[in-house]
């Protein structure tokens, strides 16, 4: 803010909303300015209370949006930018027409090559007439000037970065807004001995009427830093028309005049925009006037850059290189008293501090103690991330936001928008309850986003359409220590990961009270051996006095290879009720050649565990031999050596159990995949349990309940599932459809369940329903349609049973196709088991 000023007219810490005139006063500059300024900051304010802090563009606007100038020579390579506006602090940006990166004034160079983030940096620009002549000045008055202008700049910046967003690259720069140092401005005591005859003012009689002005030249510390002061604000400015060497011809400024030996600063416009170094000022050698402007020969040649629009010649009362000690800053060479000095700190080119002066004052000078800069503020503001390789733009990093003429009515108490800082608007959730409403679109998160510590809090999303999508770990939302949560209408999808504990995409740790419901999560194929994610996790707290309850309902549910859909542990009580499990690998399905399969029975033919398989190892190379005798026939040179390498790196990390498995599986090829559990209640405890109406397709498991320790699960519901088992080649743990141990009271009702095996063994033994461990007084399996399944029921308790005459033990209503028995029960006496029948499949 150089310029003919007396006063900073409105400081960030006061109050004011503007000024008024009063009858027959004078009316003085820096009030007229506290009015524009109090309504440029109010303007500011509302917006970044509106549209945010990081500002942005309004949804599916072009304004700013980042394109490429293709070109395969690196050093002609630049970027573009559309017309339009762009929000940033408060601040609007507005560019009246599409521009590219070195149409801007003096720009540094750019990478040309690798990956850049391209950002705005956004601030407030003060711009007097000699800055811009043809734009502001009036021809009229010409060569006399008038008021100066404001305006909101900016300046198009491109650095390299190796950061995987625009976002996180911005933020790796660690973009400074002010200088952080703080300057104090005071006063000496007067030398005089003022004359009581003298009217009261100042006692030495020469200050100046205006306001000093402290400016960081050149950037650097409190101690490297250099400083730059004037007692007219930096007013005293005139345009260059032309300079050569040491030579600068001057344009008529009637209202400068300058001396030799003055100390000036020659620099263009953006100098200060871009807060670089200007270094030491200039001193005049000489002047010689005329009255189409002085020519000033200075005494070392100009180093600004030839053609710079807005290039001035400022004059300054002085300069000192560090002001960590007290600074002596001299008027036209008098020593006035006035003293500054710099506080620890950063100082960047361009911030300054304003001081009034005041010579009809006793106290003519205003003190400033350990001061903020007065300005310029600057904001960073992302705009994409771009790879000057392909010359493409990897991602558009415009924030946005929605115009408000398009919202929906709501009661969000939080909404965010794809590309927001989603942990930040879970923190703005009140302690005490609240709902964050995600918008469409995709939430691409790094970490998981954690809800801790709240009570009865909402999340919702506006269908399948919001999408949570964390790229480096299963969980996407992680809930700890609520109570009265709900997650509804959403999707969320897990990474792959290793990692220890079965999260879920969903995971509720030490919770009470949670729903979960009409949502649509995925989780990835595990990258490890075993199972290592679920869809939907749940981790009630353990201890006395504490009540867990979980809802699961109306989900679609996509499993990963060898992951689980639903899992609740320590839940007092437990409802899984209408959701849709279904097996969805996200990889692509391993098969294994009949070459590959002839070259391992050779070596596992003297394997031990091979007879606990029930295999047949000299039938099974006796129904290849031909076929790979055929292929081997067709691939000359191929041997069994190479075809073990083969396999080995298709399987790095396969057990001898499971490559044992693989070779014998039918056909000529096999499919390895498999989802491991749809539906898991486990822990310490479970009271209630209703399991009921859901879909689960494509898993060794489909329905598994059962306690740990402790006291056995109490009530227990499974009413009308249909389940589907597949069994993949690898596999060889328990398989079932459904399974409970150790329930007090147990109904299983209207299930109805299919096996398909993908080629596992044809004679591993699997039960449709498994009832097994300590029973109560009531168990009643009934209405059970189950196929392919070697036995239908198998009931096995193991714990002493109620007497015959208190308890209800039933199973009745069995319809098992293909099955072998479709009742295993020998503690069920005749008169407890009604209709159960094996028979052979069904031919339509």
């Amino acid at each position: 803010m150089t310029g003919d000023y007396t006063k900073v007219p409105l400081r960030d810490a006061e109050r004011w909303t503007g000024a008024r005139m009063q009858q027959g006063r004078v009316l003085l500059d820096h009030e007229w300015n506290l009015n524009v300024d109090a309504a440029a900051r109010a303007a500011a304010d509302a917006v970044r209370d509106v549209v945010g802090p990081s500002g942005g563009v309004p949804d599916g606007s072009p304004a700013f949006q980042v394109g490429f100038v293709q070109n395969p020579i690196p050093a002609l390579r630049q970027v573009t930018v559309q017309a339009g506006r762009i929000w940033a602090d408060g601040l609007c940006a507005f560019a009246p027409a599409p521009f590219s990166y070195f149409s801007q004034e003096t720009p540094p160079g750019i990478p040309g090559v690798g990956r850049a983030v391209v950002y705005l940096d956004v601030f407030s620009e003060h711009v007097q007439p000699a800055e811009d002549w043809a734009e502001i000045a009036d021809p009229a008055l010409e060569p006399l000037d008038a008021s100066a202008r404001t305006r909101v700049g900016y300046r198009l910046r491109v650095v390299p970065t190796v950061a995987g967003s625009a976002r996180a690259a911005l933020d790796a720069l660690a973009f400074p807004r002010l200088s952080t140092g703080r300057l104090s401005v005071t006063r000496a005591d007067s030398e005089v001995t003022p004359d009581p005859c003298d009217p009261p003012g100042d006692p030495l009689g020469l200050l100046p009427d205006g306001m000093l002005r402290v400016e960081v030249l050149d950037g650097g510390t409190a101690a490297t830093a250099r400083f730059v002061w004037a007692a007219d604000n930096g007013a005293a400015t005139a345009r260059v028309k032309a300079f050569s060497g040491t030579q600068v011809t001057l344009a008529a400024a009637p209202a400068v005049k300058f001396a030799q030996q003055d100390l000036v600063e020659v620099g263009r416009r953006t100098r200060r925009a871009d807060r670089a170094p200007h270094g030491e000022l200039y001193s005049i050698a000489s002047v010689t006037p005329d009255v189409a402007g002085d020519v000033l020969v200075l005494n070392r040649p100009v180093s600004a850059p030839g053609g710079a629009t807005g290039l001035v010649v400022r004059r300054w009362d002085g300069q000192s290189v560090g002001a960590a000690n007290q600074v002596t800053a001299l008027v036209r060479g008098i020593d006035l008293g006035l003293r500054f000095s710099a506080g620890t700190g950063s100082y960047l080119s361009g911030d300054w501090w304003g001081a009034r002066l005041r010579p009809a004052s006793a106290d003519g000078v205003e003190r400033l103690s350990a001061a903020p800069p007065d300005g310029t503020p600057h904001t960073a503001l992302p705009l994409a991330l771009v790879d000057f390789d392909a010359q493409t733009v990897i991602e558009d990093g415009r924030p946005k936001f929605p115009q408000l003429t398009r919202l929906p009515r709501g009661t969000c108490t939080v909404t965010a928008f794809p590309g927001e800082d989603l942990q930040s608007a879970v923190d703005l959730l009140p302690s005490t309850g609240g709902e964050l409403c995600l918008a469409a679109g995709r939430f691409v998160i790094d970490q998981p986003i954690r809800v801790t510590g709240r009570h009865r809090v909402v999340v919702t999303g506006v269908g399948p359409a919001t999408v949570l999508a964390p790229t480096k770990d299963k969980c996407a939302l992680f809930f700890e220590g609520c109570t009265e949560v709900e997650v509804s209408r959403l999707r969320a999808e897990g990474a792959p990961t290793t990692t220890e504990h079965l999260d879920g995409a969903l995971t509720f740790t030490g919770c009470t009270k949670v729903r979960v419901r009409d949502c649509d999560v995925a989780c990835a194929d595990t990258a490890g051996d075993d199972r290592s994610a679920a869809c939907l996790t749940f981790r009630g707290p353990f201890g006395a006095g504490v009540v867990p309850e979980v809802a699961f309902e109306d989900n679609r549910l996509e499993v990963g290879v060898r992951q689980i859909g639903i899992l609740v542990l320590d839940a007092n009580s437990a409802l899984v009720s209408r959701n849709r499990i279904q097996y969805v690998p996200t990889s692509t399905p391993i098969r294994i050649s009949p070459v590959v399969i002839a070259s391992e029975l050779a070596r596992i033919a003297a394997d031990p565990s091979a007879t606990r398989y029930g295999l047949q190892l000299t039938q099974i190379r006796a129904g290849l031999q031909t076929e790979v005798a055929a292929l081997m026939a067709r691939t000359p040179g191929l041997t069994l050596g190479p075809a073990r390498r083969i396999v080995a790196a298709t399987r790095v990390n396969a057990t001898p159990r499971e490559r044992l498995h693989t070779l014998v599986a039918a056909g000529t090829a096999a499919q390895l995949g498999g989802a491991l559990q749809g539906i898991v209640l486990a822990g310490h405890t479970l009271v209630t349990a209703r399991v009921t109406d859901n879909v689960v397709e494509g898993v060794a498991q489909g329905i598994h309940i059962g306690t740990a320790r402790g006291p056995a699960a109490g009530q227990v519901m499974i009413s009308g599932n249909v389940i589907q088992v597949g069994l993949p080649a690898v596999y060889n743990r328990a398989r079932h459809a459904v399974f409970v141990a150790d329930a007090s009271r147990l109904a299983i009702l209207g299930t109805v369940a299919d096996l398909a095996r993908r080629g596992a063994l044809e004679n591993s033994p699997t039960d449709a329903v498994l009832v097994h461990g300590r029973r109560g007084a009531r168990l009643v399996v009934r209405d059970s349609s189950l196929t392919r399944f070697t036995t239908g029921v198998r009931v096995v308790p193991l714990a002493e049973r109620p007497a015959l005459g208190n308890r209800l033990w039933r199973v009745s209503e069995t319809a098992a196709e293909g099955a072998t028995t479709a009742l295993v029960a020998p503690d069920l006496a005749l008169t407890e088991q009604e209709r159960n029948v094996a028979m052979p499949l069904f031919q339509a």
